[in-house]
């Protein structure tokens, strides 16, 4: 799945599980119920419909999704956080290295991305800048 989650989403999921009862939560038959210190005979959170022939799956489901949906949205925040500082990070760089002069195809070869072709000398540092910052985000994509 390639989809984003968008911020309106992730907040939705953490409000969602912040007013929800806590968790964990298991399965008891058509139950789903609260665990007390880690151990089963809580409350009852909700009654599965006799007629969903599926209702164990979907009870099991919702009990892990109540442990589940707060750690993925934590991962997901952590996770773009460290996007979005990688990106600060590979800008810095670019940066640096265009302001130094260096070309992107005389300091670690291949094909210039922006086509210079090694006569970056006569190039704006913004054109630079864009060399290393594509040179980059390619060079990363090869090692994934």
């Amino acid at each position: 799945m390639t989809e984003k989650i968008n911020p309106e989403l992730l907040a939705e999921i953490k409000t969602t599980c912040e007013a929800a009862d806590p968790g964990p939560w298991e399965t008891c038959g058509y139950y789903i119920r609260t665990k007390f210190d880690g151990h089963s005979g809580g409350y009852i959170i909700a009654e599965m419909s006799i007629s969903d022939m599926n209702f164990k799956a979907n009870a099991a489901f919702l009990s892990c999704a109540r442990t589940a949906m707060p750690a993925l949205a934590a991962a997901l925040e952590k996770s773009e956080a460290d996007k979005a500082r990688l990106e600060k990070e590979k800008a810095w760089l670019a940066k640096k290295l265009a302001k130094d002069g260096d070309c992107v195809v005389n300091t670690i070869g291949g094909i210039c991305p922006r086509g210079f072709m090694g006569t970056c000398y006569d190039a704006p540092v913004s054109d630079l800048e864009l060399c290393w910052n594509e040179a980059a985000g390619k060079a990363v994509e090869v090692t994934q």
